[in-house]
């Protein structure tokens, strides 16, 4: 989402206040760091590539696919 909208939507800091009181095991679950070590395990366990996105979300900020990201959506790594 860009920064210019982000401004005007209220809620996101309402997201922020959210996640700042989870617990710290949602941190640590929520990392990138965690998204790298599960699509190293879905790429062992499947032989398939995995894709590391950025989503923009701060409950999700990582997700893990085998779905080539589209041209829009933000690569983090790729897991060949």
């Amino acid at each position: 989402m860009p920064a210019y909208r982000a401004a005007k939507l209220p809620h996101l800091n309402l997201m922020e206040d959210i996640m700042a009181q989870l617990s710290p095991l949602r941190e640590r679950l929520a990392s990138a760091e965690h998204a790298y070590a599960c699509a190293i395990q879905r790429r062992s366990a499947t032989g398939r590539n995995q894709y590391v996105i950025r989503t923009g979300s701060p409950i999700q900020p990582f997700r893990v696919t085998e779905t080539r990201p589209a041209k829009d959506e933000n690569l983090v790594l790729h897991v060949a």
